[in-house]
């Protein structure tokens, strides 16, 4: 079993839209992803609700100072990435945009999460994650 490390990040829920449509495929953080596979976007709105869940594809480091580069490599118009906080452009992560994640508890026991990231994210407990786990593997009845 492995961790499956979900890094969450507020998004305006106008930025959202064009993750759902396709037209944004990379997310621009001044933080490192920390090797993170899922990416949670949470509303910036007062509700702060999960907006959804999408798998990250690939995360690096790059080193440039060019907003109107990361604006293009982002999706988003350049007055967003002034407006954020990026460190004075130090350090710039880019991360592809992977699936959507329908269901983020199949997702990590599909994905092979453990127990005990189970028991924390969702408080299971061991009969519930084996049952779980075998409902995924089960190839249903022979006839």
């Amino acid at each position: 079993m492995k961790h499956i490390r979900i890094v969450a990040a507020k998004i305006r829920p106008e930025i959202f839209q064009l993750i759902t449509t396709g037209q944004k495929r990379f997310e621009v953080r001044n933080e490192d992803f920390e090797q993170a596979t899922v990416i949670q976007y949470i509303s910036t709105d007062e509700s702060h609700e999960t907006l959804g869940f999408y798998e990250i594809n690939r995360a690096s480091e790059i080193k440039t100072a060019d907003r109107e580069l990361l604006s293009f490599i982002a999706s988003v118009p350049k007055s967003i990435i002034r407006d954020l906080s990026l460190g004075g452009l130090r350090h710039t992560y880019v991360a592809n945009i992977g699936d959507r994640i329908d269901n983020i508890q199949d997702y990590l026991i599909r994905e092979g999460a453990d127990d005990d990231q189970l028991r924390r994210e969702f408080g299971y407990n061991q009969n519930v994650i084996n049952v779980l786990r075998q409902s995924l593997t089960d190839k249903g009845p022979t006839w």
